[in-house]
């Protein structure tokens, strides 16, 4: 195939548009992803640093089920967004609030009561702002500029990955094209060596990479829940009133 087809040239113009793209939205998407990544050690974070609260093990003692935890919490479980339980008998059970702003609860597993937390709090404090630099860039509400740039980012990242790996597809298929972009090279020329670092990681993490961007779209905008309601038969619900039911 020549490279003066269509399909060359718009992949030409694909990768200047990939990589303005990626340069522009790269300060955003490098902020969310190491507060990101943060948060996703979150529980270790804060126990590391202000000390994990333990329940004390009965006896014998079995842990309370599910329903009957929620009844002596006086929680329903509606209003739990992410419920974890540990293999650890003295682990507390985390039950964090649907509601913005509500407090994580840590929950004694065999009598369903608050364990208390540190007195210090400088942890879950600094995890908090964590939190919001990671939804809206700092910002205390949902409803600035923060949010925006976040939405826009999880949409860049979703494009990037896609035109990736369009753009990585070889133009023929050798074992050492194939070679050069999906193994690490160590003794290469620098320019070399970033081409072919770049397409190594992108390769082998463009598929999580597009599931967590897309998750992040559906945090962000309420039009992919609208649309994938009406790909599955919803019959477009939630489009005269308000938004969609969370």
């Amino acid at each position: 195939m020549s490279h003066e087809t269509p399909f060359w040239r718009i992949r030409a113009v694909l990768f200047w548009v990939h990589l303005v793209m990626g340069t522009t939205a790269g300060v955003v998407i490098l902020v969310m992803s190491v507060t990101g990544a943060m948060l996703g050690f979150e529980r270790e974070i804060v126990d590391a640093i202000d000390g994990a609260p333990k329940a004390t093990v009965p006896a014998g003692a079995v842990r309370l089920p599910l329903d009957t935890l929620f009844a002596r919490a006086r929680l329903a479980p509606s209003d739990v967004s992410l419920l974890s339980i540990r293999r650890d008998p003295a682990e507390p059970v985390v039950a964090r609030a649907r509601a913005r702003g509500a407090p994580t609860r840590l929950l004694d597993p065999y009598t369903g009561a608050d364990l208390p937390r540190p007195t210090t709090g400088r942890a879950a404090e600094t995890m908090q702002a964590v939190r919001r630099w990671h939804r809206f860039l700092g910002q205390e509400n949902g409803r600035g500029v923060g949010r925006t740039l976040t939405g826009a980012a999880n949409l860049l990242f979703v494009f990037l990955g896609l035109t990736g790996l369009w753009l990585w597809w070889p133009r023929r298929w050798t074992a050492a094209i194939v070679r050069s972009t999906t193994i690490p090279a160590f003794r290469l020329s620098a320019k070399a060596r970033e081409f072919n670092w770049h397409h190594v990681a992108g390769i082998w993490l463009a598929i999580p990479i597009i599931l967590v961007s897309a998750s992040g779209v559906f945090l962000s905008y309420e039009w992919p829940q609208v649309m994938l309601g009406v790909g599955v038969g919803g019959g477009g619900e939630g489009r005269g009133g308000g938004p969609p039911a969370g």
